[in-house]
């Protein structure tokens, strides 16, 4: 019998599970959370790989509730192709102090749900801004590259009523790109593109960890590619600071120690870490993933290539390309303008 070690992180206690390779490979992932924003969120729910040979498996026709209080949500959850299912965050009115937990019901009837959690207080950073280093990178060989690195900061307060926060910050980006004029009578467009989400490095912190509160100039995200058609016109750095929980912090803190090296939660890495889902009739089963409770505040960062020296953004449209004429070519372009625009 081959034997897979699942830690489980619960009152400081760590324990291990036999796991026989086989059917039980494929272990159930729930995962996503509510938060007190009024905008689309989500909660993803499928299995994961078999040793990263077969692809994620979205799990279908899943019946979702969301409890406020202990009361059941009127709320309708949209489900997509991936195995997510959306809700708009508008009509749940999520606030601090508020407790939610999830429920789950799969087309075999299991059900599982995550053990409640009490909304924080959001907490307000205080600024946020960006800076291009020129760094050296190691490669294989003992060899080493140097290019551009772009890192985005924030300064923010880590304490809630005298009390360490705990944080967890997720940055997206969206940027604009303006068509060529082709015709004399034509009328050039504006799109804007929602960059597809990445893979980001686990970017938490404690309020325990400092004294006065403040925490000035922590790196929360890092690039080192500059394509021209992201960065030749506006570009935004949507930074969202969560306001965690203890538990939630104390789940990233262990993903963040055994994650693998893609940082997926598809595939099972060398030790996965349990969250706050179980199954109700089985306790026993493992089920990875959390749903995390969370208030979470946005801090937006704006580059244009003036600000990006040392690094030069050339014009993607020197050379014909279609989506020089037709900006709506573009992965996930759209004439809506953000509302911050």
């Amino acid at each position: 019998m081959r034997y897979f070690m699942i830690l489980v992180f619960l009152a400081g206690c760590i324990e291990s599970f036999d796991y026989e390779p086989g059917v039980s490979d494929r272990v159930l992932v729930i995962d996503g959370g509510v938060t007190n924003r009024k905008d689309i969120q989500s909660v993803r729910v499928g299995y994961t790989s078999q040793y990263g040979i077969s692809p994620f498996s979205p799990v279908r026709g899943v019946s979702i509730t969301l409890y406020e209080n202990g009361v059941p949500l009127d709320l309708e959850f949209t489900e997509t192709e991936n195995g997510e299912y959306q809700f708009d965050g508008s009509l749940v009115n999520a606030a601090p102090g508020k407790e939610y937990f999830l429920s789950l019901t799969l087309r075999d009837g299991k059900t599982y749900r995550s053990k409640p959690e009490i909304m924080p207080k959001p907490v307000v950073p205080d600024s946020a801004y960006f800076k291009i280093n020129y760094v050296r990178i190691a490669q294989e060989g003992g060899l080493a590259t140097s290019r551009n690195v772009l890192s985005v900061y924030v300064n923010t307060p880590v304490e809630l009523e005298c009390k360490p926060a705990f944080l967890r910050w997720r940055v997206h980006e969206i940027y604009s790109f303006t068509e060529l004029k082709q015709f004399y009578w034509s009328v050039p467009h504006s799109c804007y593109m929602w960059l597809e989400p990445t893979y980001q490095e686990i970017k938490i912190f404690s309020g325990g960890e400092l004294r006065g509160g403040i925490l000035k100039d922590e790196v929360v995200f890092t690039r080192d590619e500059f394509p021209d058609i992201e960065f030749r016109y506006r570009h935004y750095f949507n930074v969202s600071q969560y306001s965690l929980t203890r538990s939630a912090h104390e789940y990233w803190s262990h993903l963040k120690i055994v994650a693998n090296p893609t940082g997926s939660f598809i595939d099972i890495p060398p030790a996965a870490v349990i969250g706050n889902m179980y199954n109700v009739s089985d306790p026993k089963e493992i089920v990875l993933g959390y749903f995390e409770v969370a208030a979470e505040e946005i801090i937006r960062v704006l580059t244009v290539p003036a600000l990006l020296v040392p690094h030069y953004t050339r014009d993607p449209c020197r050379e014909w390309k279609p989506f020089c004429y037709d900006c709506l070519l573009l992965p996930n372009s759209s004439y809506d303008v953000p509302d911050y625009w």
